[in-house]
């Protein structure tokens, strides 16, 4: 189910949807629709967290992380939103939709935008493993 119809004027490439995760817990996930493929981006479940329960307690604990997930998704969103919006398109719109140099030039910031971000989280947590490694004794 589709909740958020419009973000930007890029809006047609770019999603928030309303999910039940396999666990059926709720959640969302933002799409991107590439000239390639359709991707599915971030994908975050409200409850997960790492439980292994099939029906979560619906604790204030539980809320209270749903809504730093939000938060962050958010944030990373509006970010991403900024800076490909910035770099692509002119502060004159001459036209209703993006033209082709646009379009493409918005797909590859996006892809660019996600790659780094997933770079940058393998990198944190390794850092976090080898620390953490360091920290116990042998």
């Amino acid at each position: 189910m589709r909740i958020a119809p419009e973000f930007e004027p890029w809006s047609q490439r770019v999603d928030l949807y309303q999910l039940t995760t396999e666990k059926g817990w709720p959640g969302f996930a933002i799409k991107h629709q590439s000239s390639v493929q359709e991707r599915s981006i971030i994908e975050m479940s409200f409850f997960g967290r790492g439980s292994g329960s099939a029906n979560p307690p619906a604790s204030q604990g539980n809320f209270d992380a749903a809504a730093t997930e939000l938060e962050m998704v958010s944030d990373l969103f509006n970010r991403l939103v900024r800076s490909c919006h910035t770099k692509c398109i002119g502060n004159r719109y001459s036209e209703a939709d993006l033209n082709k140099g646009e379009s493409i030039c918005i797909d590859r910031c996006v892809d660019k935008f996600f790659k780094v971000n997933t770079k940058v989280g393998e990198r944190i947590q390794a850092k976090g493993a080898s620390a953490q490694a360091q920290a116990l004794p042998s």
